[in-house]
Order: structure tokens, then sequence, then C-alpha cells
């Protein structure tokens, strides 16, 4: 899971994302707030991304010691902030510029860090 309260923007969380797979596509989010899942008696653990982007690493976390009622719970907050149309999806249009503004215009990624098959698919949209 991506973000922690205030931290977090559907930007930066896309953008992690996007930069951490092998390949462009469509980018799905849902804005769960960690207050709700800590009341919901889930236990919540910062936990490095896997992302190259160096400046989003550390706003991932990991929800641990999910047994059946917990992830039942992480569902109902899924569908509870889905019918709250609080759920962004980027297209795998816009989920092509990430990277590239990443890289061209706020420079918070070195294309070198990208998986390779995601290198040459942003070397070809920068060309």
């Amino acid at each position: 899971m991506w973000g922690r309260n205030k931290e977090r923007s559907v930007k930066n969380v896309a953008l992690a994302i996007a930069a951490g797979r092998d390949k462009i596509d469509k980018v799905e989010i849902v804005l769960i707030d960690d207050k709700d899942l800590e009341n919901d008696g889930q236990i919540i653990k910062a936990s490095d991304g896997r992302t190259p982007v160096g400046s989003l690493v550390k706003l991932h976390v990991d929800v641990i010691q999910l047994d059946y009622c917990r992830l039942s719970k992480v569902a109902r907050r899924v569908a509870s902030a889905v019918a709250a149309n609080q759920c962004h999806r980027v297209s795998k249009k816009r989920g092509e510029t990430l990277p590239v503004t990443a890289l061209t215009g706020s420079k918070v990624l070195q294309v070198d860090r990208l998986n390779e098959k995601l290198h040459l698919q942003v070397d070809g949209l920068l060309s």
C-alpha cells in the first residue's frame, strides 16, 4: 500500500507504481486512510516500496498479519472507498507521461533505475 495520510497524493502514488512496473499500463488507486485501517485492527508496518523513485520509497506500508477476517475488513474499506468515489484510474496513455515527466520535468527519476523493459518503452517515448 502506498501513501501515508497527508504525504500521499494520487500523482505520487501513481508515479511510484508506474515507475516500478516492467511495462506502461493503467494504474488503479483506492484511497484508504491509515487511521481507518488501524481502527479496524489492522497492523500497518512501514516498508520500502519497490519503486525506482527514491523520494517515494518510504511512502510505502504493508498491512501485515492478514487473515480472512482482517482481509475482509480491507475489502470492505476498498468497497466503501469506491462507493465514495475515493478511487482513481490513471489511463495507460496518462501512465506513459508519468515516468517521462519524472525524468524530464521534475527529475525525481533516473532512467537507468527503470526496469529494462520499461526503460525501452520510455526511451521510445523520449525519442
